[in-house]
């Protein structure tokens, strides 16, 4: 962890100013790799770091951090302002032992109205693993009167373990882990917790609500109603043609990862898949177009060591979400953008809206957002351009996914 990302962290939380202004303090990753940002309602702006105790926006603001953490300066165009943090939320810092011996590391962000409270559980997406970005929903529970859980998934930030990623199965054993021990914190009503998914979260969360029959109720975001060899199979032709694949080798893609998935998920192995990623290894033009899909391991990898050491390696490949939406009575809130290239989106939402009806589900309720994509940005927005040693430009949300989110909680707990 870098002097700066040291005291950021302490610096987290929400800022007043006597203008009026209310930013939220926060970051996507840790350490090296953090990404910091600070969120003004549905506006996030990138903050780049330019010393230890400074960071500053394409803006042209510069925001000045104090050891003492109770406030933080902003200056622009010779102009100062102090933001003082503000006291909306107690926050509890956990420390949770799972079954299998990990500590995993989080927050609890509790209202300041008497417990115990109504409680939520949020699991994460598939590639950001640490709690801090989260606290940009989250924020809106507690408002609502709704204490939020949020970790560190194992192995990353400040929790043990070996580092998990997108492990369905392992991060729902560590979930679970977290649930039990909200259930018993005192400040908690123990008979009011519910959970809330992202993306890959959003087959997490379904696999904890299958044990506790109690749940209060579950938000997904951008959930894929498929099983993940399907939504990835989604993905990565998505990316590929963003790369530029003419349609031949698009088509060519789709049979190659549809035979590649069959064997991570334990099917044999066949002379279709090896003369298939024979070709893409001998060919030079499938590098490019496979570079940023998360697959082009498979370029560098000898054809005997993929045959000897990955039959059935993807043991969550063939995980179907469909039945547990179907078992489950109670209250679902499913929301989506509508330019979601991450998954089958129009497959999904039918999917889960089937699955519900045909249980007789007497409380769901599914939004799509025009223009908003798997994260909820709109109009392109992306995080991929902060990371490049340069302020850029902001990020906008639909207001709509924070307060249908969370009206949509308060009203049933």
């Amino acid at each position: 962890m870098t002097a700066l990302d040291q005291l950021y962290v302490r610096c987290i939380g929400v800022y007043e100013f006597e203008a009026g202004r209310r930013l939220l303090l926060t970051r996507k990753g840790s350490g090296e790799t953090a990404i910091y940002f600070y969120a003004e309602g549905t506006k996030l702006t990138h903050l780049l770091p330019i010393s230890e105790t400074a960071l500053t926006t394409a803006h042209g603001e510069t925001i000045r951090l104090e050891e003492a953490a109770s406030a933080i300066l902003l200056e622009r165009d010779g102009h100062q302002q102090i933001g003082r943090r503000a006291h909306e939320y107690d926050e509890e810092q956990v420390l949770i032992v799972t079954e299998e011996g990990h500590t995993l590391a989080g927050c609890l962000l509790k209202p300041l109205t008497p417990a115990p409270h109504p409680a939520v559980l949020f699991c994460h997406l598939a590639n950001v693993h640490e709690r801090d970005y989260y606290r940009l929903y989250a924020q809106h529970l507690v408002k609502r009167g709704i204490a939020v859980l949020l970790y560190d998934k194992r192995g990353r930030g400040s929790s043990g373990g070996e580092a998990l990623g997108s492990q369905i199965y392992e991060l729902s054993e560590d979930a679970d882990a977290v649930f039990r021990f909200l259930r018993q914190h005192p400040a908690v009503d123990p008979q009011r917790i519910g959970l809330w998914g992202m993306s890959n979260g959003g087959w997490v969360d379904l696999l904890v609500a299958s044990k506790y029959p109690d749940v209060m109720w579950i938000i997904n975001l951008s959930a894929a109603g498929v099983a993940p060899t399907r939504q990835e199979l989604v993905r990565r032709l998505n990316v590929s043609r963003q790369a530029g694949a003419t349609p031949d080798q698009l088509q060519f893609l789709a049979s190659f990862w549809q035979l590649v998935f069959s064997f991570l998920t334990g099917a044999v192995w066949s002379e279709e898949v090896e003369a298939a990623l024979t070709r893409l290894q001998q060919e030079p033009q499938w590098r490019a177009l496979l570079q940023d899909t998360g697959g082009d391991w498979l370029l560098d990898t000898g054809i005997d060591e993929i045959k000897r050491e990955y039959r059935g390696a993807w043991r969550d490949g063939g995980f179907d979400p469909i039945p547990l939406y179907a078992q489950l009575h109670c209250p679902i809130l499913c929301l989506w953008g509508e330019n979601d290239d991450v998954l089958p989106l129009e497959e999904s939402v039918g999917n889960i809206r089937r699955a519900l009806r045909s249980s007789d589900h007497s409380d769901w309720s599914i939004r799509t957002f025009p223009t908003a994509d798997h994260l909820f940005y709109l109009a392109g927005g992306s995080m991929d351009s902060w990371s490049d040693g340069q302020a850029a430009a902001d990020i906008h949300l639909p207001e709509e996914v924070f307060t249908i989110m969370a009206d949509w909680a308060k009203a049933r707990v």
